[in-house]
């Protein structure tokens, strides 16, 4: 019996072989390397699960082609012995680096004063790599190293000796208010990089090779559908296509149970953040819903709410790049808008059916790019693009399909229609899909019309806007 691999890993870093995407961050390094620049200050800043470590574990395969270069991976997780490892590697360069011994573990100064001698003498770099950072001055206490130091001694060592040896740092860490406050002591020298995600193009070249890898063909529409889905984000792409290689097929039913494997897998990570955020008090929430409505410019909020902005960065859901703030996880931002306007949390994670029928049409067929950023849903809508028209300030989508020749729109739900769009400043559109004919109509939404026939609708949303305005 033959046993089909899963390439699709969701325990666990990716190996460098099967890294994908984070060009810009690669090419930094090599650019550095290149340029002889080894006295890195690089921290890699994410929540969980944005592939940090993975990141390192594919530097430290760059590193370990530079000649002059040493790299020493730090899992702080697996409390390894730090000036042991440094020794370790040092030692399969230069013999001669066993010979170093720590006389007194409360004067590690030594040590690295003796290392830095043999860096000296044969021309050689030592960049360590630290995965959560945050966490080494437990490791060295754990292992009878500075007893006496406190957590900010420890860090200002590490700087003491990335100014004045020939050592280089690059350190990443989840909690990211415990990392920043860790490098704040280099005083702004570390070079910041913040992981998001995917651009969509990487998002499908990593689904495909992993399906194929894993010997399941996968369309690009299906391979749309789950970046889309999944917001780009490298982890819920894998758990997706994880699932999918489980069951051993790809069909609307098997897509289905794989959606509904990674909400499960997300949304109580997701309410349990939110009850943490919550405690904080009801601006902190507002703030975010605001940022997930789309106000991302520093410019709409306060100097008391930018101290909110810090603390919704240092607790790991908002990215600050001093004139725009944002919301790395795109699923948590759906999230966010969905408690708020009272919809299912669970449909975060549009189904392979209508909804994104419609958007891929808008998408693909129209060119209404903003559709695979904004694809989320709103108020009453279930797809908002944000693009000025006029008085409005975007799209809003009620999608519905029927399978007969025209829909019915109770009252009740055209009233939440019409005043989702006054109050977010909407143009309110119903799209359907004509099951039997094969057609998508759109209309606008009257709040004195009620049922729709496939006969009046555009058959594309360009033109009835554009008769519209």
């Amino acid at each position: 019996m033959t046993t089909r691999r899963n390439y699709f890993i969701i325990r666990g870093p990716v190996p460098p072989n099967l890294f994908f995407d984070r060009r810009e961050e690669v090419e930094f390094l090599k650019r550095q390397l290149e340029m002889e620049s080894y006295g890195l200050l690089v921290s890699i800043i994410a929540p969980f699960r944005f592939g940090k470590t993975s990141l390192l574990r594919k530097y430290i395969s760059i590193l370990e082609k530079y000649e002059t270069v040493i790299p020493v991976y730090f899992p702080s997780k697996l409390r390894d012995d730090p000036l042991g490892l440094i020794k370790i590697k040092l030692s399969e360069k230069i013999p001669e680096a066993n010979n170093i011994l720590v006389d007194d573990r409360n004067n590690i100064a030594k040590f690295f004063r003796r290392v830095n001698k043999l860096l000296e003498k044969h021309n050689l770099w030592v960049i360590l790599v630290i995965d959560e950072f945050q966490n080494i001055p437990r490791v060295f206490r754990v292992h009878g190293y500075v007893s006496k130091w406190s957590d900010e001694d420890i860090f200002d060592f590490f700087r003491g000796v990335t100014e004045e040896y020939q050592f280089g740092l690059i350190v990443s860490g989840s909690y990211i208010g415990r990392l920043l406050n860790a490098i704040s002591i280099w005083n702004g020298r570390f070079i910041e990089m913040r992981l998001g995600s995917f651009p969509r193009g990487d998002s499908i070249v990593m689904l495909r090779t992993l399906f194929e890898k894993s010997g399941l063909k996968v369309d690009d529409e299906i391979a749309e559908y789950i970046a889309m889905s999944a917001g780009d984000h490298p982890y819920y792409m894998q758990l997706f296509g994880y699932k999918l290689v489980d069951l051993g097929k790809i069909n609307e039913e098997t897509l289905e149970i794989a959606r509904e494997f990674v909400m499960n897998n997300i949304l109580g990570i997701f309410r349990k953040k939110y009850r943490e955020i919550k405690k904080h008090g009801k601006k902190y929430i507002d703030v975010l819903t605001r940022i997930s409505r789309g106000a991302t410019s520093i410019s709409y909020y306060s100097e008391d709410e930018w101290e909110i902005l810090w603390d919704l960065e240092k607790i790991g859901v908002v990215y600050d790049y001093k004139t725009r703030v944002e919301i790395p996880d795109k699923l948590f931002e759906r999230f966010i808008i969905n408690v708020a306007s009272n919809r299912r949390t669970e449909g975060i994670l549009p189904e392979y059916t209508t909804e994104y029928i419609v958007a891929k049409d808008l998408a693909y067929r129209e060119g209404f790019k903003e559709i695979l950023i904004s694809y989320r849903s709103w108020g009453p809508f279930d797809i908002v693009i944000m693009r000025k028209l006029g008085q409005h300030k975007g799209i809003g989508i009620q999608v519905k399909s029927t399978t007969s020749d025209n829909v019915k729109i109770y009252k009740t739900e055209l009233e939440r229609i019409i005043k989702g769009s006054r109050e977010l400043e909407l143009m309110p559109i119903i799209a359907v899909l004509f099951t039997t004919k094969n057609e998508l109509k759109y209309f606008i939404a009257d709040e004195n019309k009620t049922i729709y026939h496939v006969n009046e609708g555009a058959r594309r949303l360009g033109e009835l806007i554009n008769h519209y305005i």
